[in-house]
């Protein structure tokens, strides 16, 4: 009242309800598929699997009430205000999570957590894959319009010369030596735009429209982290696992150790498609003085090339890692755990 700021109309209260929907029906599918997918991974069979899933707060329907198995299984977070319960095959287009596929994964499934360790793994894998961003964007101090203790607000320019603010945590938020901000987001992530004048534009945006807008503000290419790199890091974790319980060799192993070779080939066909951006760029300014924008965009576009090399060559250098200590399992049962770039693992590397 004292700015003069009227209250928000029923117009707005009502996209928030129904955007309130949506972020958690979504929230909900990605977060039963992240427990299904550390599930999975770590069940030895169907039952263990059932028995596992209350320890990661989900629940499963899988029988009819004749006793019979479904042909569809639901599942429900029961640590999220979930009314509905998911369908498994409405999880993934590929049938990635439905009953029948299932079981061949548990039996590929030679060692696995306990009861005991379920919990304790799964906020690991939380930590090391889950919580990593999407994509990461420059702020230069000209776009925040302020701040306080726990929120940073960004100026939004959309349609014609229309402004408002976008409000985001400051968790996500990395403060530069050079006086900018890295922001890191993931796909999923939705954030209101406050219209400066007329509340009832105000609207929810999505972080890819986000990140276009404020790019194209501040001319700075945004920052890609690939998905080959999550995927990497899961089945690295899952090695390490297997070489904690003195597992070198086996199906088990061989199906993280292909999913690292498919990583491997994801990461090099994106270096020679971002290569290929380049070259693009370079042959249609060869001729014409090259302006701020176009260094700019050559300047992300190599930043991009530069953390997708290091991390193929990351890849690779474990791939080489995980071989040699597999072929040296086979006369000697020691403990090694695979980390890349670890000195003593490369003493242990030189000594074999």
């Amino acid at each position: 009242m004292e700015y003069g700021i009227q209250p928000l109309k029923k117009t707005l209260y009502s996209k928030y309800k129904a955007y309130e929907k949506y972020r958690k029906e979504m929230t909900f599918s990605n977060e039963i598929k992240q427990r299904l997918d550390f599930l999975i991974s770590q069940s030895s069979s169907f039952e263990d699997f059932q028995n596992k899933l209350p320890l990661l707060n989900l629940q499963g329907d899988f029988f009819t009430n004749s006793g019979k198995l479904k042909k569809y299984a639901t599942y429900k977070l029961l640590d999220f205000p979930q009314q509905r319960a998911k369908r498994d095959n409405t999880l993934n287009k590929y049938g990635d999570y439905l009953l029948k596929n299932l079981e061949e994964k548990f039996k590929q499934n030679e060692v696995v957590l306990s009861e005991d360790e379920i919990i304790e793994g799964y906020e690991k894998i939380k930590r090391d894959v889950f919580a990593l961003p999407d994509v990461e964007i420059v702020i230069e101090p000209w776009q925040i319009s302020q701040q306080d203790e726990d929120f940073i607000y960004l100026t939004f320019d959309y349609g014609i010369k229309n402004q408002g603010e976008v409000r985001i945590h400051k968790s996500q938020f990395l403060t530069q030596d050079n006086g900018n901000y890295k922001l890191q987001l993931k796909h999923s992530d939705f954030f209101l735009l406050v219209d400066s004048k007329h509340q009832s534009k105000s609207r929810f945006i999505k972080s890819s429209v986000l990140v276009e807008q404020l790019t194209t503000d501040n001319l700075r290419p945004p920052t890609k982290f690939y998905s080959a790199r999550k995927e990497f890091i899961f089945a690295l974790d899952s090695l390490n696992f297997l070489a904690e319980k003195n597992i070198h060799t086996g199906d088990q192993v061989e199906e993280y150790f292909s999913v690292m070779k498919s990583k491997l080939k994801d990461s090099s066909e994106a270096i020679e498609n971002v290569d290929r951006k380049i070259e693009a760029v370079v042959e249609q300014y060869k001729y014409k003085s090259s302006s701020l924008d176009v260094k700019k965009k050559l300047e992300g576009l190599y930043l991009q090339n530069e953390k997708l090399k290091n991390l193929h060559n990351e890849i690779k250098k474990t791939i080489d890692e995980v071989e040699q200590i597999s072929e040296y399992s086979f006369g000697h049962k020691e403990r090694l755990q695979y980390h890349p770039g670890n000195k003593q693992n490369q003493k242990n590397i030189q000594k074999l």
